[in-house]
């Protein structure tokens, strides 16, 4: 009993410590950005003359910004590397995800609230992505919505995704490409977390009790629904790819940072990617 004791009011003392960290890292946050130890770059370049355009391996991006008078955020779209049916097909999905994001922060309560006469409206949603992977079999999207309650004293920053079948021209799950058991459940809970920086042992310690206190059931069913962008994915879990790992985004709690990411090499995951799939073609 009084080690239970001990036990749960260290774990309190650690969620406090961080919960005002936290807050104190929120103050200097820029609300658009990954930043520390998040590496979501691809290899690309930018094209000259000012333009909005990037090539990655044989494709060309162009990006979509969205603004209105509360939103800044932006989208992929991809213009060249492929036959124009295939570009049309990509793209309907990138734009229908991007739309899905949006509408689930379409009620704005704040839209009338009274704004300084000298001052322009707040923006309180930004959304920014980075091309996780796009090659001949994988396109995969990672977005971060960063929004900004009036009202509150942080933003929240939560993760979505798209995976695309570039072969098919086909959205993807989680269970499109993982099969999903017992084993796979039980093994995920040993991946490695990304954290932010600076990196903070207590903070991993409260992330690693928050997905421990999740039952197998739980779990198994946030896999099942992962990916679907909207009320279905009620534990808001997202997967990416990148040329060397699988991904999966969970959210959290806000003092545990709104959303941790999980990673394992394709390679430690064989007995458990899809075959269908060629993951060797994974690497750039």
């Amino acid at each position: 009993m009084e080690r239970k004791w001990f036990s749960s009011g260290l774990l309190f003392f650690i969620i406090i410590s961080i919960f005002f960290y936290k807050t104190h890292l929120d103050g200097r946050s820029t609300l658009n950005t990954f930043t520390g130890s998040y590496d979501y770059r691809v290899a690309s370049k930018t094209l000259g003359n000012g333009t909005n355009r990037k090539i990655i391996g044989e494709y060309e991006i162009k990006d979509i910004p969205y603004i209105t008078e509360r939103t800044e955020s932006s989208y992929p779209q991809v213009v060249a590397g492929a036959n124009q049916k295939k570009l049309d097909k990509w793209n309907q999905i990138i734009q229908e995800d991007f739309d899905k994001i949006l509408q689930i922060y379409s009620f704005d309560p704040f839209a009338e609230l009274p704004s300084s006469p000298t001052e322009p409206p707040k923006v309180i949603l930004r959304i920014s992505y980075e091309i996780k992977l796009l090659n001949n079999q994988f396109l995969s999207i990672l977005y971060l919505a960063s929004y900004h309650n009036p009202y509150s004293a942080h933003p929240t920053e939560l993760v979505y995704t798209t995976n695309i079948d570039t072969r098919k021209d086909v959205r993807l799950r989680l269970k499109d490409l993982i099969k999903l058991d017992s084993n796979f459940v039980s093994y995920l809970r040993e991946w490695s977390f990304i954290t932010m920086e600076p990196k903070n042992p207590m903070w991993n310690a409260v992330i690693k009790t928050i997905l421990d206190d999740m039952s197998d059931e739980q779990l198994m069913t946030g896999l099942e629904t992962a990916d679907q962008i909207g009320s279905g994915n009620r534990w808001g879990i997202y997967t990416y790819l990148t040329s060397e790992n699988f991904g999966v985004s969970i959210s959290v709690p806000h003092f545990a940072g709104d959303h941790v990411e999980l990673e394992k090499a394709y390679e430690e995951l064989k007995d458990y990617l899809k075959p269908e799939f060629d993951w060797n073609l994974t690497k750039n």
